[in-house]
């Protein structure tokens, strides 16, 4: 209904390994103008605890469907709130 009605559909996959099927199906949905989103963390951020990697994935799908949070998500940010706390990342 969501691609018919031409709203944003995004499919977050967290399978792994990828079969064929999973790829030809996510090709598909790509192709009809769904938005497919591994639920893959972000390390460059440096996260240290797994809560940390969940907010970050968290947010990465919060910002595909424009909902304002407060999630560290963005490198540019990241920095400026590391700049903030004194700590520049490496």
């Amino acid at each position: 209904v969501s691609l018919k009605e031409r709203r944003r559909l995004i499919i977050a996959h967290r399978e792994s390994p990828l079969t064929m099927i999973d790829i030809d199906n996510m090709r598909r949905l790509t192709e009809a103008g769904a938005i497919i989103a591994p639920l893959n963390p972000g390390f460059y951020l440096l996260p240290k605890s797994i809560a940390e990697i969940v907010d970050f994935m968290a947010g990465k799908l919060l910002d595909l469907l424009n909902v304002p949070h407060d999630l560290d998500t963005r490198w540019d940010e990241h920095l400026a709130r590391s700049a903030d706390d004194g700590a520049i990342p490496e």
